[in-house]
């Protein structure tokens, strides 16, 4: 599966961010890493890829890392934030 954020309007806040949905006009709050994850996501992604990748940078286990990835993409495509390719 891949991901890419489809808009644009992130603030940065300290560490994190505030991440805007134009169209809904919801904004979702980001804190450390979530900011980066939105970043990676700028051009077409591989879940599976950005998982490892945060993964191995953190020293966190996969496990947790892929169902927090999930969890924050979920959010930003409920306000239309990002777009999923199979």
């Amino acid at each position: 599966m891949k991901a890419q954020r489809v808009d644009r309007w992130p603030w940065r806040v300290g560490s994190g961010a505030l991440i805007a949905a134009t169209a809904s006009g919801t904004v979702i709050e980001a804190r450390h890493p979530a900011p980066l994850v939105w970043d990676l996501l700028e051009a077409p992604v591989d879940v599976d890829e950005l998982v490892g990748v945060l993964a191995e940078a953190f020293g966190a286990p996969v496990a947790t890392v892929r169902a927090d990835v999930l969890a924050f993409i979920d959010q930003l495509g409920a306000v239309g934030l990002v777009e999923l390719e199979p």
